[in-house]
This record gives C-alpha cells, structure tokens and sequence, in this order.
C-alpha cells in the first residue's frame, strides 16, 4: 500500500498528509507532552472555547463529572 501508513493496534490504513499545493508529504509534528502547572485559583472551572463546542473542567475531587463538554450554537446552550 504505496502512500499509506498503519496507526494504532489495530493497523488500520490511514493516508499520509500531503501539502495540498506542491502534493509533498507534511512533516510531522511530535506530540505535546502534559505540562502539570500549579493551582492559581481552586474555585475557577478551565474553560477551553472552540468553533463548535466548549469544554469546561473543574478539579476531580470537585464535581463527579470534572470535564462537561457543550455545543457553541444558541439553541444548544439553552
């Protein structure tokens, strides 16, 4: 299979990502590592807003479900 890589266990066939101008294969990227940083404020929630959904995270020991994730639409908040 010319052009295709094996991700994961499972070795499921995934294409290579090519730069869609001159067609050559991107150059990967490696993976962040998770930076633990220290608690500034214990009773603020970490909120992360995107395009089409927003998550919200407060510490585990603070509410059964710490990471809560909400559509970005109107209709979807109320």
């Amino acid at each position: 299979m010319r052009g295709l890589a094996l991700s994961g266990a499972k070795g499921i066939p995934v294409p290579k990502a090519t730069n869609r101008v001159s067609g050559k294969p991107c150059r990967s990227r490696k993976q962040a590592k998770p930076v633990e940083m220290p608690v500034f404020e214990p009773n603020a929630a970490g909120i992360d807003i995107g395009a089409r959904e927003i998550y919200v995270a407060v510490p585990p020991e603070r509410d059964a479900e710490p990471v809560r994730v909400f559509n970005t639409f109107t209709s979807d908040l109320r």
